[in-house]
């Protein structure tokens, strides 16, 4: 075995194993070329590459399918002693064929190649080492099938594709620009805050919905208000059920700001808009936030309180009484 024949062996073993793990399969007919011209395939696919860099990715296109097209047909070179040995470009093939394809990464991956082919040391392989190449090129791993994307797979890769040159229009063309990836990455990022934040409101808001008057809390068909939330609360604590009486209070706070149009008692407002609402008088905001903490606690958090920790609320409830409105 000559020297050269030995040196492009080991470079298309280098290639057969990073294209191992790519999910892109395509159907191509078998052809193989002779190892020359494989490498000049790959020159001409660099060089085609670097100049599709400026070109819109609408553009791109054709040239893309048709250097896919060229690397799919290539399955096995001939070398010079006329052993004909399999390639595998799944790998770059794969990156090629991507909705919006990373050029410059695609160029380097060439270059890397064809700098690695061209400053591969001579060496001559002894009977041994071809026969543990040989064992090491039995291994499964280069032996597999990637099955081929099913309808639904290339239906969604075409959406996907269309979606991203779609956006691709939108935006400003030229260098300078953001990376589109970076682009659909951002709004990505967006949409999913704005989806948690929708539904963390709604959490909370079913806590407020909990937490305030149910049918069943009408004291014998009387509309509760503040003092009748208030005599409410004093017989619950009487009876030792603080966890209850702390609630009665807590609404008992909302209804007597809302009778005076502080606020706007509703079941579907959380605590913290209730805060907010009355921000225009901090002294008044201030002590209804200590209101809610504790009832927080104590409803959601069930945190056992004791007769004088239940005073001390009563009497952060009254204090709201005595708050005017320009406080």
């Amino acid at each position: 075995m000559g020297i050269r024949c030995v040196r492009w062996l080991w470079i298309l073993l280098l290639m057969a194993g990073v294209s191992w793990g790519s999910t892109t399969a395509v159907a191509a007919q078998s052809t193989a070329v002779s190892i020359a011209d494989y490498w000049q395939i790959l020159q001409a696919t660099q060089a085609e590459v670097r100049r599709l860099e400026d070109t819109p990715l609408a553009a791109r296109s054709g040239a893309l399918e048709a250097m896919t097209a060229r690397l799919e047909g290539i399955t096995a070179v001939t070398l010079p002693d006329g052993r004909t040995i399999p390639v595998h470009s799944t790998f770059l093939i794969q990156e090629l064929h991507a909705p919006d394809p990373d050029l410059a990464r695609i160029e380097a991956l060439l270059a890397t190649q064809l700098t690695t082919w061209a400053n591969w040391p001579d060496s001559q392989l002894n009977t041994l080492d071809e026969a543990a190449l040989a064992k090491i090129m039995a291994r499964p791993e280069f032996h597999y099938e990637t099955p081929e994307p099913t309808a639904l797979q290339r239906l969604w890769q075409d959406i996907r594709r269309r979606f991203i040159e779609f956006l691709a229009d939108l935006l400003p063309k030229g260098d300078a620009g953001v990376p589109l990836s970076d682009v659909i990455t951002f709004f990505s990022v967006v949409v999913l805050v704005l989806l948690l934040g929708y539904g963390l409101r709604g959490l909370l808001a079913s806590f407020a919905a909990d937490a305030s008057l149910s049918p069943g809390d009408d004291l014998a068909g009387e509309v509760l208000t503040a003092d009748t939330a208030l005599q409410r609360a004093q017989q619950l604590s009487m009876g030792g059920d603080y966890r209850a009486a702390v609630r009665y209070l807590y609404l008992s706070s909302l209804l007597l700001l809302e009778e005076r149009d502080l606020l706007r008692y509703d079941r579907s407002m959380t605590n913290r808009e209730y805060v907010h609402s009355v921000q225009r008088h901090p002294r008044l905001a201030a002590i209804l936030q200590d209101v809610i903490e504790v009832f927080d606690r104590v409803w959601y958090g069930f945190q056992t309180l004791e007769a004088d920790e239940y005073e001390k609320y009563a009497r952060q409830v009254e204090a709201l009484k005595h708050q005017r409105e320009g406080k």
